[in-house]
């Protein structure tokens, strides 16, 4: 909490910076016109650089381009909120790493203030590292594991690039969700690896996974209760008519008896909705109990949850199915899902896969114009 606090005004400083100035946001991958790797700089699509201009040509495209791009706004908007994540987990783990050493140390008092400044002012190289570890876990650029590699290096491909411009924050999220936070990661992935490691990361990791599961089991009960929503129906007709009557939103909790959507709030989001999908899946199946009242199991009524013929398979199952539905709904992910649906259905698909591409060529705040009616 010391070094949460203590790093605040410097990221609100920075995150300022950051959108005034503009940069390159670490979400975004840098690329070139052809799409391919670019070190580190990132051309702006609707640029006079982008369309091989200069000069004057060059100038009125940069001109235009900051006239219809609102001055940037997106690019700054979101490297503002990056910048201001990092800075918070990087120099909050610095003024943490501080405070554990002077206290190890049995410093107080002004001994401990000055030995925490001149530890922030010069700190060793093993803090530097954990620093930059801690700032890429928390705004979800961790570097990406072999199986990321492999599945970055597929959608690389030019065609598949329309469909997925982006991998690592997707990927990044998805770990951070459904291994780090949940039962799975005691058994796999570097959850795991930090229960196996012993000491203050197993203690981390097995605070992730009940944190996580505890948020999933609350969300689950709210399900029950009609209190918040998962995907919904998959059948995409029903789905649409219960989002006409408005009486219903898919990843969304009431508040006052109006739907609140917390599709936006990675990666948290990805948390909730799982487990919302899961009860979703369960309470629509035979693995429920058609008498059970989540409400009533503090009351010591309805103990009975699951079906008479319930099988941990049937669980596996609704598991399984809910974590590919979230995953396919996630926004990020809509490529990816349209890409995997052309392939299926050519003849019925590329139709909405070209109206989609169209619409991604209209500015987010006149398709926000439009939607508010």
């Amino acid at each position: 909490m010391f070094g949460q606090l203590m790093s605040l005004q410097e990221a609100f400083i920075a995150s300022k910076d950051a959108f005034i100035k503009g940069g390159l946001p670490s979400k975004v991958e840098a690329t070139d016109v052809q799409g391919r790797a670019a070190g580190a700089k990132r051309v702006n699509a609707f640029s006079g650089e982008a369309f091989g201009q200069a000069g004057p040509i060059g100038n009125a495209i940069d001109v235009m381009g900051n006239l219809f791009t609102g001055g940037r706004i997106a690019f700054r908007t979101l490297e503002a909120g990056d910048v201001f994540f990092k800075v918070v987990a990087k120099r909050g783990e610095l003024y943490k790493q501080a405070m554990m050493a002077a206290q190890s140390r049995g410093k107080k008092g002004d001994d401990l203030v000055s030995f925490v400044a001149e530890y922030v002012q010069d700190p060793p190289a093993h803090t530097m590292e954990k620093m930059d570890a801690m700032a890429k876990y928390v705004t979800l650029q961790t570097d990406l594991d072999t199986p990321g590699k492999a599945i970055n290096t597929i959608a690389k491909l030019p065609l598949l690039r329309y469909f997925a411009p982006f991998i690592k924050t997707p990927y990044n999220a998805a770990k951070y969700a459904f291994l780090d936070r949940s039962p799975l990661g005691l058994v796999w992935g570097n959850t795991r690896a930090m229960i196996e490691a012993g000491g203050a990361a197993r203690d981390e990791a097995i605070a992730r996974v009940s944190l996580g599961t505890a948020v999933g089991a609350m969300a689950s009960m709210m399900v029950y209760t009609g209190k918040c929503s998962g995907g919904g129906p998959t059948n995409q007709a029903l789905r649409k008519s219960l989002i006409e009557s408005k009486d219903w939103q898919p990843y969304s909790c009431k508040v006052g008896g109006q739907w609140i959507s917390y599709a936006g709030i990675e990666p948290l989001s990805s948390i909730i909705g799982l487990w919302a999908d899961v009860a979703e899946i369960s309470s629509s199946s035979e693995i429920l109990d058609p008498d059970f009242k989540f409400e009533n199991v503090f009351e010591g009524t309805n103990k009975q949850i699951f079906h008479d013929d319930f099988t941990y398979d049937d669980l596996v199952i609704a598991v399984i199915g809910a974590t590919l539905y979230n995953v396919s709904n996630k926004s990020f992910m809509q490529g990816f899902a349209n890409f995997a649906g052309l392939i299926q259905d050519p003849t019925r698909r590329s139709k909405q896969v070209s109206q989609d591409f169209i619409s991604s060529m209209v500015p987010r705040g006149i398709g926000q114009v439009k939607k508010i009616g």
